[in-house]
């Protein structure tokens, strides 16, 4: 990844879905190069890591 990192806007929204909520997020780079760059780094698995753990947070009421 570059430093620092390019701009992008993160759009986030959520909706009702059979008793839960979905969160959707939506990225926006500035070119394709800046995309395939971010996901080379991995950051993809560590952000579903940390959403797992944030559900199962929730799950658990705390």
């Amino acid at each position: 990844m570059p430093d620092p990192t390019p701009d992008n806007r993160v759009e986030t929204t959520f909706h009702a879905d059979e008793g839960g909520t979905l969160m959707v997020m939506r990225m926006n780079l500035p070119d394709q190069a800046t995309r395939a760059a971010m996901l080379e780094s991995g950051m993809e698995h560590g952000m579903e890591a940390s959403y797992v753990r944030l559900e199962q947070t929730l799950s658990r009421g705390g």
